[in-house]
């Protein structure tokens, strides 16, 4: 009898602590009322998608080598996401990855901070505030506004709209098929748009790499610069708005793809290291010195009409360049 209750016993006990186990890894929850969420995470990534009514749901698919029990906790009108006290408890060392899926409704404002986890938003109204170590960010099809920094990560907007804040360390960025106001900067990644709308005040730069700009149009005042690299903005359409292009030592290029240009043109470039080339003659030119010979600047000046518009592009010893 008691062989027999011991072997009833052990396979009851087994199948008790696997389900707990299964159960402390496996979050499904649902929420109404929810206004805001707070995500805070060692390493999780976060999938943003649009739910199919008002609540907020919250899927955990994780694969850590220790019990992964993070708070998920809504406090009033905000949904908190916290691992504090999982991940302090096996800092040390640690296997594995978690995924979060939280299906939200339109207008979410979501704060999401974590050390080597990414995010992706898609089809959403969203405000999204995100802060990663090395994670990357896609966004596609949606719209709301955007601060976001990682330090290694890259950044892929597609197909969206709104104002959009990004940094990157050394990861890259790229923006497709989208509109709006743009701060986009980088460490050492490069940066590349194309087919954009421009329809307020917009800044792209990075330290060390290229800026390219392919097919935008002009709605708002855009501003290209770079330390070391290439910049090259080709426009769509042109507009009365200020256009700004300067590098360090590469080339600066503005291609107008047919359109005109208003207001005022200066160019300048280094006398000895650089050079300026236009398909038209200037209207005055001089050499501003500096100093030294070799930080003598070139100036050309153009105006197109009397309007109030600034078009600059300069280069320390790379080529200033406009092209039709």
């Amino acid at each position: 009898m008691k062989i027999q209750t011991l072997k009833t016993i052990l396979p009851l006990t087994a199948i008790l602590l696997g389900s707990t186990a299964v159960q402390a890894e496996d979050i499904n929850k649902t929420f109404s009322g929810v206004e805001s969420i707070r995500i805070t995470v060692a390493s999780g990534d976060v999938v943003l998608k649009k739910s199919k009514n008002k609540k907020v749901t919250v899927q955990l698919d994780e694969s850590f080598s220790f019990d992964y029990e993070p708070d998920v906790e809504q406090n009033g009108k905000r949904l908190i996401i916290d691992d504090e006290d999982t991940r302090d408890d096996h800092r040390r060392s640690y296997r594995g990855s978690a995924e979060w899926t939280i299906s939200v409704p339109d207008g979410m404002e979501v704060d999401f901070r974590t050390g080597s986890g990414s995010a992706d938003v898609s089809n959403l109204t969203i405000d999204l505030n995100m802060k990663s170590g090395s994670g990357s960010i896609d966004i596609e099809d949606s719209k709301g506004e955007f601060d976001i920094s990682t330090g290694s990560g890259s950044a892929d907007i597609k197909n969206s709209s709104g104002e959009l804040e990004v940094s990157t360390g050394s990861g890259s960025a790229d923006i497709e098929d989208s509109s709006g106001g743009f701060e986009i900067s980088t460490g050492s990644g490069s940066l590349r748009s194309t087919n954009v709308n421009v329809t307020m005040s917009s800044e792209f730069s990075t330290g060390s790499g290229s800026v390219k700009g392919k097919k935008i149009t002009l709605g708002a005042d855009i501003s290209f610069s770079t330390g070391s690299g290439d910049v090259k903005l080709e426009l769509s359409k042109g507009g009365n708005h200020d256009i700004s292009l300067s590098s360090g030592s590469g080339d600066a290029t503005l291609d107008l793809n047919g359109a005109k240009l208003d207001g005022t043109l200066v160019m300048r470039a280094s006398k000895r290291r650089g050079d300026i080339e236009a398909p038209f003659s200037f209207d005055k030119e001089e050499e501003i010195d500096r100093g030294r010979r070799s930080r003598t600047v070139l100036k050309k000046t153009k105006m197109f009409n009397k309007k109030s518009v600034d078009i600059e592009i300069s280069t320390g010893s790379g080529t200033a360049k406009v092209t039709k």
